[in-house]
């Protein structure tokens, strides 16, 4: 792992934003874009800090659910291959974290300090909430290493539904072992989204409706995302909350979840 902080460093230092906004990275946030916008100065000292938070925990850094993390990834430490961790700040919301690929497929696991710096956040709950969400790009990275991204739409849609829905199921929570995913908000949230995911279906299947339904600011909104996760967590518990099962949705893949969703959660609807 490599860490590049040129950008955090320009900041940090200058005060400003003049010499970083046409770097590469905004052009990697969505494709066919430049993506920046700049934080405000008054942020400057919030950035300063969680930044600093941020590099003392990626130090030796173990991800949350650890024991259900090796389970599914056994092979964790082999496979985390090279990468570069890039510190910003100029990504507009909701981009706080994400995994980009360069034309030469160098992989780039990205945070901006400001979208993460919220103010209102007490230091206990950013410090956990840092930690899920390297777990969270952590789990990315491993994924991508298995299984390459489609190139139809259809496929697209259910890589992203497999993808996203670990890598927040991973990150939900510093234990989500003892989550009761039957609670009745979650049972809310899962039905809504399971809904809207469905009906987004029928609608629309192009690359606006993949966007859509894994980054909307809402925390919930992100139908395609939150329903994975949630596809899941009913697998889970089909399986009697059996640790081993998470290791067979990795080892089965995209299509394996997909279908196990369509022909169990979602039936009768």
């Amino acid at each position: 792992m490599k860490i590049n902080t040129e950008i955090i460093d320009y900041f940090l230092k200058e005060k400003k934003v003049e010499g970083i906004f046409n770097h590469k990275i905004f052009s990697m946030i969505e494709s066919g874009k430049i993506l920046f916008e700049a934080p405000p100065v008054k942020a400057y000292e919030r950035i300063k800090y969680t930044y600093s938070l941020f590099m003392s925990l990626l130090k030796n850094f173990k991800p949350c659910n650890f024991k259900i993390w090796k389970t599914i990834f056994e092979n964790y430490e082999r496979d985390v291959f090279d990468f570069t961790v890039y510190f910003i700040v100029g990504a507009p919301s909701p981009y706080d974290a994400m995994i980009r690929y360069d034309e030469n497929n160098n992989t780039f696991m990205i945070f901006d300090i400001y979208q993460m710096s919220n103010s209102s956040m007490e230091i206990s709950k950013l410090k956990k909430n840092i930690s899920l969400l390297i777990t969270h790009e952590l789990a990315h990275i491993l994924i991508h290493k298995k299984y390459k991204w489609p190139d139809k739409i259809g496929k697209q849609m259910k890589y992203l539904f497999f993808d996203e829905g670990l890598a927040h199921f991973l990150s939900y929570s510093e234990n989500i072992e003892k989550i009761n995913w039957k609670e009745k908000s979650l049972l809310e949230k899962k039905n809504k989204s399971y809904k809207i995911l469905k009906n987004e279906m029928n609608v629309n299947k192009d690359k606006e409706f993949l966007i859509k339904g894994i980054t909307a600011s809402n925390y919930w909104d992100k139908y395609i995302a939150i329903s994975g996760m949630f596809a899941i967590s009913d697998f889970f518990y089909y399986n009697n909350n059996d640790i081993n099962s998470l290791k067979d949705i990795f080892k089965k893949g995209p299509d394996f979840l997909y279908d196990f969703w369509k022909k169990y959660c979602i039936r009768g609807e």
